[in-house]
């Protein structure tokens, strides 16, 4: 009669190629997908130095005086900064933004408000004045310095309070 032959693989070696099948597997898909994310992470570090331009941009258009001409592009420029700055902006400070009011800089300080002071030490305590020859009559055996303070609050020195005088602001202690 007719003869059967059963051939058994050994249960090792069912278990040996599904493991060679993984590691054929993984040679290829992990190289794959540590590409696929060094992309991902090169392209977002790429936006963000897009969305860091520009806020730049916008704040640079901001810093100067609004005007008629100006409006739409402060408009724009405002939308900028709410979209990637990572802190809105209220609708009233955006407002002011476009109509009338420039970003603080260095340069622009006397435009938004700040008030150049002359201050000195008297009696040991520091005199701030917005004009030098105030300063000047209060003491005249020292220099006055000239000082900047905010358009909101006076703050020469910051962690000092500051007392209206009837020309200018004195300090408790002499800060110059």
């Amino acid at each position: 009669m007719g003869r059967v032959i059963l051939i058994v693989r050994p249960r090792q070696a069912i278990t040996m190629d599904i493991w060679e099948k993984f590691k054929i597997v993984s040679a290829v898909f992990v190289p794959a997908a540590i590409t696929l994310v060094g992309h991902w992470y090169t392209s977002a570090i790429a936006e963000q130095e897009v969305q860091a331009k520009f806020v730049e941009l916008g704040v640079t258009i901001l810093q100067a005086p609004p005007s008629e001409s100006t409006a739409n592009l402060r408009a724009w420029a405002t939308s900028v900064l709410n979209r990637y700055s990572g802190v809105p902006l209220s609708s009233k400070a955006r407002r002011d933004l476009i109509d009338s009011v420039p970003i603080p800089t260095p340069d622009n300080r006397e435009t938004v408000g700040a008030l150049e002071l002359h201050c000195t030490c008297y009696s040991g305590r520091t005199f701030c004045f917005l004009s030098l020859a105030e300063c000047q009559s209060l003491n005249a055996s020292h220099a006055c310095e000239v000082r900047y303070s905010g358009n909101l609050s006076f703050n020469v020195q910051s962690g000092q309070t500051w007392t209206k005088e009837s020309k200018g602001w004195s300090a408790k202690t002499c800060l110059l």
